[in-house]
């Protein structure tokens, strides 16, 4: 399990959200199902030391969280 951030949208008016999977590519996938027709991206760098997730609860599977 990882966690991401993901910036949707223009790179001008973007939001950002956190996305918790079971890889980067599955994040995307997610957040585009979520906000179907706008861009998705990954943001970079990724954080090492919040990357990976120790632990998942069946709620969290999957989880999308605004940001801002």
């Amino acid at each position: 399990m990882i966690r991401v951030s993901v910036e949707v949208g223009p790179e001008d008016a973007g939001f950002r959200v956190t996305v918790r999977a079971d890889s980067i590519e599955q994040a995307l996938r997610i957040t585009n199902a979520r906000y179907s027709g706008s861009e998705v991206r990954v943001v970079f760098p990724i954080k090492p030391d919040t990357f990976f997730v120790a632990e998942e609860t069946p709620s969290e599977s999957g989880a999308l969280r605004y940001t801002g």
